[in-house]
């Protein structure tokens, strides 16, 4: 799937965790960073903005859900034109803080990226459940790569740009 056009990455989860949904990016001018919950760093830039770089905007941490319901989060990307590089990210902050292994799977669990849904069903240990991963095609447009893996966090310090803000 290519994406041209501002769209939405959402998740969705039905068990009692709070997840927090993370959007790491590299710009097509080399600038990385990352919009994810201001709670990790207590920065309100933290979320990002749709109105100023790097245009893409977390619309806020959602907890864990009540019992029998989905919890739900979403990223806005204002404009994928400035991008060479999207990875999206899930983090069990409470347990990774703690470099437990995390389970991220879920039979009511995934991502939307665009149109398409990633299903909640990571292989591999460790902290960090890298979902996707949007990358500039020769035709100029982002593509979405499914990775669907968990990772411990030093491996996703390390090969994803902007990974390390959440570990500040």
């Amino acid at each position: 799937m290519q994406v041209n056009e501002p769209f939405d990455i959402s998740i969705h989860w039905s068990t009692p965790v709070d997840l927090d949904l993370c959007v790491f990016f590299r710009s097509r001018d080399g600038r990385v960073g990352g919009v994810f919950s201001d709670e990790f760093r207590s920065e309100p830039g933290d979320l990002g903005s749709l109105n100023n770089f790097p245009y893409i905007l977390h619309m806020g941490d959602e907890k864990e859900p009540l019992p029998g319901k989905i919890g739900r989060e979403l990223v806005k990307v204002g404009d994928p034109s400035i991008f060479d590089r999207l990875d999206v990210v899930v983090i069990n902050y409470a347990d990774a803080i703690d470099l437990l292994d995390v389970d991220y799977n879920d039979p009511c669990g995934g991502c939307t990226i665009v149109e398409q849904c990633i299903e909640a069903k990571p292989t591999g240990r460790g902290q960090a459940y890298h979902v996707a991963t949007l990358s500039r095609g020769d035709d100029g447009a982002l593509h979405v790569q499914p990775v669907n893996r968990i990772l411990p966090l030093g491996e996703a310090y390390d090969s994803i740009p902007g990974f390390p803000l959440v570990c500040e």
